[in-house]
């Protein structure tokens, strides 16, 4: 019966798969709030798939990200391609159970990041490319945005991620997909194993170390989190016609009631490119210290503390610089590092550095600001000597 029930929810899945490929609206957002997506979804309708394979389902849904969350690699542009969905379910085909539910709740996973998750963040007048969460110049910061997204989509879904086993593709899935993606495209696809598992590792060290993060946040930084929440109360419903989560949320419900929407429409994803952001740097000392080994480095991505660490001394080798991408990495440091600081502090002392030259009124503000942090931070440190 239960067997029945499996390969049932596999047809249905394969029909929905395709519809998904085939329309044009997409919301992208970090690695968290992709996966939150779909089971927020899920408390909403029953997904297409058995109990055992949501957390594989979920895990896909980041999976177009891999050469992309480490690395800018072509790769990017063949796993956003919707053909590459195809392909995935070709290749799932031809396997004999379990292995064909397994990779098709995968490619289900792949469907809803493409064309259910990547406009609202990605999209000209897209979520994080229009949030104004920088509080000096009042512009928009797309990693902050992400960030901050991805810590509230934790914090809602905590204890949906706990039912769920996350787990990723293997190399040799992989190359297989892209093998017969390559042949219905009519391309050449160079594909070395071990790079192919290399581009994996770094993603699932990527995911674990937002997870890990978003995690100690929510546990350990209430109150922070909360700020985040009223910065970001908007993120449900959006700031354009382009919409926000609950309209990506809808949207694969929509797959789900209606297998029979195949509207075509051009893919307005802009690729936003974080090869060399704040937490692949993180990742990269992990895995120079463990020489690449998957597991150990892994473990340690898990742990706040390790983490902390890996922050620490990155710090001590000049992280921060005068560009938009440093803003992002002393914001993640304050974050994770800051003790006694407002959300707004975090935001104000993360941007000053890069805009201090243009007026003395910033100046001032950012003294006033600093000195205020210093006198918590020397009063808490005296109580604790109490």
């Amino acid at each position: 019966m239960k067997l029945k029930r499996t390969l049932t929810a596999a047809i249905s899945l394969a029909a929905l798969i395709l519809t998904l490929a085939l329309t044009s609206a997409a919301y992208a957002w970090g690695p968290i709030t992709h996966m939150s997506i779909v089971l927020m979804a899920g408390e909403k309708s029953r997904l297409p798939v058995a109990d055992n394979l949501i957390g594989t389902f979920v895990t896909g849904s980041t999976e177009p990200d891999i050469g992309v969350l480490a690395e800018k690699t072509a790769n990017y542009d063949v796993y956003h391609d919707p053909v590459f969905v195809d392909a995935l379910v070709a290749v799932a085909n031809r396997k004999p159970s379990p292995e064909k539910e397994i990779l098709l709740a995968r490619a289900m996973g792949y469907a809803t990041h493409i064309k259910c998750a990547d406009i609202v963040a990605h999209a000209e007048k897209g979520y994080a490319n229009n949030k104004v969460v920088l509080p000096i110049e009042k512009k928009p910061h797309h990693r902050i945005t992400e960030f901050i997204a991805d810590v509230l989509s934790y914090s809602r879904c905590e204890a949906l991620f706990k039912k769920c086993k996350i787990n990723f593709i293997d190399s040799k899935t992989l190359i297989e997909a892209r093998n017969e993606y390559a042949k219905m495209k009519r391309i050449t696809l160079v594909s070395n194993e071990k790079e192919i598992k290399g581009h994996i590792n770094k993603h699932l060290f990527i995911v674990t170390t937002y997870m890990t993060v978003a995690k100690y946040l929510a546990h350990d930084k209430p109150q922070i989190v909360s700020e985040m929440d009223k910065l970001e109360s908007d993120r449900f419903e959006g700031i354009s016609e382009d919409g926000g989560i609950t309209r990506s949320v809808n949207n694969v419900l929509s797959f789900i009631a209606d297998k029979t929407l195949l509207a075509k429409g051009k893919d307005r994803r802009n690729i936003f490119v974080r090869a060399d952001g704040f937490f692949a740097k993180i990742t990269k000392k992990a895995e120079e210290k463990f020489l690449g080994a998957a597991e150990g480095a892994a473990m340690e991505l898990s742990d706040i503390n390790a983490v902390k660490k890996i922050i620490r001394k990155m710090l001590a080798e000049k992280l921060e610089a005068d560009t938009y991408e440093a803003i992002a990495d002393r914001f993640f440091v304050n974050v994770i590092l800051g003790d006694n600081q407002t959300l707004a502090e975090m935001l104000y002392l993360a941007e000053y550095p890069t805009v201090a030259n243009k007026t003395a009124k910033i100046a001032s503000e950012y003294s006033a600001i600093s000195s205020a942090v210093m006198k918590r931070v020397e009063m808490k440190r005296l109580q604790r000597g109490k």
